[in-house]
């Protein structure tokens, strides 16, 4: 019989065994973790959870059940049908956040453009020849009906 019996044998005022299955995972050392498993999920349906399992099962298990229990002890629900629709609204609020986040995402993607850069030479065009005015203007030559288009410069 050990000396510091588990948590689950003090809570049921029995001694612990050598070989008993609540030792390694509610030591005397740490009772708030066998408190808040046997108020929520109390201890038949821990033994029940627990009597087929390996050892290392049972740690795996024992620590799960913990960190489920550990919100609805510290926070219960008042109502359990308003606890109960918003863990069955919680994918559709995070849905929501997930296109929210990718849309503010986007928005810092988009090109911004730079003024101070020249463009590339490749890109850039000549003057377009509407720019420069052209006159018409006769020219002195032996046939005066002919008209030559002279560019000023």
């Amino acid at each position: 019989m050990n000396a510091n019996p588990c948590e689950v044998r003090r809570f049921q005022n029995k001694q612990c065994l050598n070989d008993c299955m609540f030792a390694p995972l509610f030591p005397s050392s740490d009772p708030e973790k066998f408190d808040v498993v046997n108020r929520i999920f109390g201890l038949e349906t821990l033994t029940f959870y627990l009597k087929d399992l390996s050892p290392m099962e049972r740690i795996d298990t024992t620590r799960t059940l913990y960190y489920e229990a550990k919100p609805c002890f510290l926070n219960p629900p008042k109502n359990p049908s308003k606890f109960l629709e918003t863990l069955l609204n919680y994918p559709y609020q995070k849905a929501e956040e997930v296109s929210k986040t990718k849309k503010l995402l986007a928005s810092y993607s988009r090109p911004c453009v730079v003024l101070a850069l020249p463009a590339p030479k490749y890109t850039q065009s000549k003057p377009k020849p509407s720019v420069l005015r052209k006159r018409k203007r006769k020219t002195k030559s032996s046939d005066e009906s002919s008209i030559r288009v002279v560019e000023n410069s």
